[in-house]
């Protein structure tokens, strides 16, 4: 149970500080776009967002894989957590 325990504390300070070495840059709240001129839309304009929009579904797809994968992780963690809860409970009783 300890290797379980072990390994779950390594992998999520792993992927914490995977996390943690991308920088994450906000715009501020009160900053005002520049005002664009509006044309007729071009063909080229609407090759551009259907790539745009396909990219954004490919994205959207891996997203919703990572977030499948991540709650996996998340309901393998809560039993761990559950299983040593009970062994903190037995252990005490012997």
């Amino acid at each position: 149970m300890n290797k379980y325990l072990a390994s779950s504390a390594i992998a999520i300070c792993v992927s914490a500080s995977a996390m943690a070495q991308s920088p994450i840059i906000v715009q501020p709240a009160n900053q005002v776009a520049p005002i664009q001129s509006v044309s007729a839309p071009a063909k080229a304009d609407d090759s551009d967002a259907l790539a745009a929009i396909n990219a954004l579904e490919q994205l959207k797809a891996a997203n919703d894989e990572l977030l499948k994968k991540q709650q996996a992780v998340l309901e393998a963690l809560d039993q761990l957590q559950k299983e040593a809860d009970q062994l903190r409970i037995y252990a005490k009783r012997g």
